[in-house]
């Protein structure tokens, strides 16, 4: 097996910029049964672009046991690459990117309220709408 080149996206920092975790209490629906919708905004420059992916998991509480959103943002760098060489960096792999550091703290939240940990789905960005 080859071994893996260095990709010429790169993510240069992350940070979590608003995290909201309401517990429901009255909840009566298992933590399987997610409820996850996406945002994802990207405001490119040139050669970087501040990536923002916001994810709310049961949005409307109605019998969920928690609902959450969580707000995720990394600046990614590249080289060699044009405007729509890039495109599918930013709308798909950027996001998926940021993901693995949400998937981790909605584990960490659902624990921390005394709930079963919930480990979010990987999603595919792929030709999302």
């Amino acid at each position: 097996m080859k071994q893996p080149k260095e990709s010429v996206f790169q993510l240069l920092n992350q940070r979590m910029v608003d995290v909201k975790f309401l517990l429901n209490e009255e909840g009566t629906k298992q933590e399987k049964n997610l409820e996850v919708e996406v945002e994802v905004k990207a405001a490119p420059t040139e050669k970087k672009a501040l990536v923002e992916l916001t994810l709310h998991v049961n949005k409307d509480m109605k019998d969920q046991l928690f609902n959450l959103s969580i707000k995720n943002q990394g600046v990614f760098s590249w080289e060699n690459l044009n405007e729509e060489e890039v495109k599918p960096y930013l709308e798909e792999n950027a996001p998926a990117v940021l993901l693995s550091y949400i998937r981790s703290t909605v584990t960490n939240l659902t624990l921390a309220a005394g709930l079963t940990p919930v480990i979010l789905p990987l999603l595919n960005f792929k030709n999302q709408e």
